[in-house]
């Protein structure tokens, strides 16, 4: 019995170990509902994919490694643009309307920032990531801001409206943390690793613990019926062996109303 009760309390463990990962810390990330398929046929990793004019990237090592685990999970090339506040595209002076139509354009017309990815020649597997920066004082953490990306074409299996949900969703969840906490370079590195983690599996829902729930339960109900019925077979072989065994060991003079007389008459 000492290895059914090892097995139940795996298969106990396993569950908590499910259950954890359903209420885990990415609260407040969308979960991911589609199985995607890493993009194939995809060139090499871009290693030019930092464009810093901030200067906020102090470690590019561990960002660009962060971005090429992002790729090989994807098949996407990852791309950072930090670009400095510019006066002269007005953005921050444009409703958000006239600003999305100035940046991202609209159905008839690309808008300034296919203009900035093409100029750059990147692939149409390219999923780059642009932070606008605004007329302050130019600080991470400065609430004058904007954020956009610029999906390539052939991106969209990966990176569809759910993927970039998640991703900017880790994003906004590192914005604001503490600096001492979450330096610029592990924000951006978790945003990227976490994202193709979460992107790239379908995140376990209650549905799963419950289906999880149920196998292991048919399992341990299955090996604990095999034990018992080995037990008891096991058992009552040893009662019959004993049983045999004190037969043939029995004195056949031991109860003297049964001696047969002529037994003893030859003994």
């Amino acid at each position: 019995m000492g290895c059914l009760t090892s097995m139940s309390v795996a298969a106990i463990l396993l569950l908590i170990v499910l259950v954890i990962g359903l209420f885990s810390n990415s609260a407040g990330v969308p979960k991911s509902t589609v199985q995607r398929e890493k993009l194939e046929g995809v060139g090499g990793f871009n290693n030019d994919c930092i464009v810093d004019e901030l200067g906020w990237i102090s470690n590019e090592s561990q960002v660009k490694n962060a971005m090429k685990y992002f790729w090989s999970k994807t098949g996407v090339q990852p791309v950072i643009y930090l670009k400095e506040h510019d006066p002269s595209l007005g953005i921050f002076e444009m409703s958000k309307t006239e600003e999305d139509a100035f940046l991202a354009g609209d159905s008839n017309s690309g808008g300034w920032l296919d203009d900035w990815f093409e100029s750059q020649g990147y692939s149409e597997t390219t999923y780059a990531f642009v932070y606008f920066d605004g007329p302050e004082t130019g600080e991470l953490y400065d609430d004058h801001y904007q954020f956009y990306s610029v999906p390539g074409r052939l991106v969209g299996p990966v990176m569809d409206s759910e993927a970039e949900d998640i991703f900017f969703s880790y994003l906004e969840s590192y914005w604001h943390m503490d600096p001492s906490v979450m330096s610029e370079d592990k924000m951006f590195s978790d945003v990227w690793t976490n994202t193709a983690d979460r992107i790239m599996e379908k995140t376990t829902t209650q549905l799963d613990v419950a289906k999880y729930a149920v196998i292991f339960g048919i399992i341990v109900f299955a090996v604990y019926a095999i034990f018992r019925f080995i037990r008891v077979r096991r058992e009552n072989e040893r009662e019959r062996n004993e049983e045999t065994a004190r037969i043939l060991n029995a004195d056949i003079h031991s109860d003297a109303s049964e001696s047969d007389g002529t037994l003893d008459k030859w003994s």
